[in-house]
């Protein structure tokens, strides 16, 4: 996040929504981390019957709290990397963008429902915090079931939102060298949906543990976790070689000609290099224009 905020304020690249969305999802990720000191201090970890009645039903009022920040966090993250793809292939004429708005309204209805499942997934929603004693009534939502049906859309559109650009990028008029590098950094989106996937375990053995929820939901809040941090990563990874161009191969290419003109006279001064520089790879990937494209 720091080195894509620089990129920002040192007008390498402009801001937009993709930019407002992903710091926003960061901010509910500080929040969500936090949380984690609360449901700690609440007995997460530790068997249910060795917590004092206070501790279970902090825990479980944290835990309600923690799946909102959760489904919150990481379709925002999704909208911060659809909103980037719009960015990139920013012609109006071009059908991606169609798809890709409708891949947008889809990860938001998809997130608004879960979040409201999720915070009305019991009658009444004290019952959350108040079932285990027993003598709380009302009906509650199966929560694993729930958490398995988020992770499988998650999956499906997180691999759709890898075939998307990759369908953009084959199009366009770039070295293959060029277009296997662009892939190559769309495709450590891959990782997010390899984490969401091992999500799936850590929930059905959430399912198989009911009576000691303290210890069962562990293994699924701490892959939960993972998926954030890899999410917010990925969605950062476009800003990072920006900065990574802009600051170090920028550099390093100044010093070369300085040295090829010092040591080579007139020669020296006139240096031009024979192919593109790593400095100019991917450059206009933010500003994708026509001449990109090939015939359709």
């Amino acid at each position: 996040m720091i080195l894509r905020i620089t990129t920002k304020f040192a007008r390498i690249s402009t801001w937009g929504w993709d930019d407002y969305t992903i710091i926003a999802a960061y901010a509910i990720l500080v929040g969500f981390f936090g949380m984690h000191f609360f449901l700690e201090a609440n007995g997460a970890g530790r068997d249910l019957w060795t917590l004092n009645e206070d501790q279970i039903t902090n825990f479980f009022k944290g835990f309600y709290a923690f799946q909102t920040l959760y489904h919150s966090c990481i379709d925002i993250i999704k909208a911060s990397i659809l909103f980037m793809y719009l960015r990139i292939f920013h012609l109006p004429d071009e059908k991606i963008r169609i798809v890709l708005w409708v891949t947008q309204g889809v990860n938001l209805a998809n997130g608004l429902i879960f979040i409201f499942l999720g915070l009305f997934q019991c009658t009444p929603v004290s019952l959350v915090w108040t079932f285990w004693t027993g003598e709380a009534t009302g009906k509650c939502l199966p929560i694993a079931k729930l958490g398995l049906a988020h992770v499988c859309i998650n999956i499906g559109l997180d691999v759709w939102m890898l075939i998307l650009p990759a369908t953009q990028i084959f199009r366009m008029n770039m070295a293959k060298r060029k277009k296997f590098a662009v892939m190559f950094m769309f495709g450590l989106g891959l990782f997010l949906t390899i984490v969401s996937i091992i999500r799936i375990p850590a929930i059905l053995e959430f399912s198989k543990q009911p009576l000691n929820p303290t210890v069962a939901m562990m293994p699924s809040v701490i892959w939960s976790d993972i998926e954030l941090y890899v999410g917010i990563f990925t969605a950062c990874i476009p800003n990072m070689r920006q900065f990574f161009v802009s600051f170090v191969l920028r550099k390093s290419e100044k010093q070369k000609r300085l040295s090829e003109a010092k040591s080579g006279g007139s020669r020296g001064s006139n240096f031009t290099p024979k192919t593109p520089t790593l400095t100019r790879q991917l450059s206009d990937l933010d500003n994708a224009d026509e001449s990109h494209y090939g015939s359709p």
